[in-house]
């Protein structure tokens, strides 16, 4: 006996697209699929099998914006060519139509906080602090491949605890750049007198970022 597929899914088929598996990390089919109004993408792997994300709470949300006309924005210069598709060409190539707006980059990731749900690999053991060098070589990049940038977020870690912060906070005042903000926990701004004096006399913005207040 045949089953009507039509009323035994739970799921409306919208579109097919491209995924990468989490096993293999191929690049493989996928399908957009509509569930209870939420949106979901579902990798098929043939080695792996399939699995599903959710990639939008509302269906009408995401329907409008993939049919939104994009403005193409393009970088001045491109870090790489496209050679294997995205997204194993990482880094912005010929498949991405927009300039980075909001340049965001790790000085360090020594902390002094220790929250479960931080990206950064925070170990004793393996401490990293950014040199001169590599900041400025980031820096002259960003100003070569967008000519203006409105803001540049330096985070970390705790960028503060970087024992050259003023150094590559005085590297970023560059007249291309309008505004730098820091990501800080706070902690030693609280202890800190000098450093909080320094900060605002160089101009940079802080942004307070820290998970609970216990």
């Amino acid at each position: 006996m045949k089953t009507d597929q039509r009323t035994s899914r739970d799921y409306m088929y919208h579109d097919l697209t491209q995924s990468m598996c989490r096993e293999c990390r191929k690049i493989i089919d996928a399908q957009i699929l509509f569930r209870d109004d939420h949106v979901y993408l579902r990798s098929i792997c043939p080695e792996h099998g399939a699995s599903e994300a959710m990639i939008a709470q509302s269906a009408r949300w995401y329907r409008d914006t993939v049919t939104t006309r994009q403005v193409s924005d393009p970088p001045i210069r491109r870090s790489t060519d496209v050679s294997k598709g995205c997204p194993l060409d990482c880094g912005l190539c010929s498949w991405h139509e927009k300039a980075c707006h909001l340049p965001i980059f790790s000085i360090t990731n020594a902390c002094n906080l220790d929250c479960p749900i931080c990206f950064t690999y925070n170990r004793e053991d393996r401490k990293y602090y950014m040199t001169e060098s590599e900041f400025e070589q980031i820096i002259d990049w960003i100003i070569e491949s967008e000519g203006e940038i409105d803001l540049i977020n330096i985070t970390g870690g705790e960028p503060t605890l970087h024992p050259d912060l003023m150094k590559l906070l005085a590297h970023a005042r560059r007249k291309e750049i309008g505004r730098i903000t820091l990501n800080t926990n706070g902690i030693r701004l609280v202890n800190d007198a000098k450093l909080v004096k320094e900060i605002a006399e160089a101009g940079v913005y802080l942004v307070l970022s820290f998970n609970t207040l216990k």
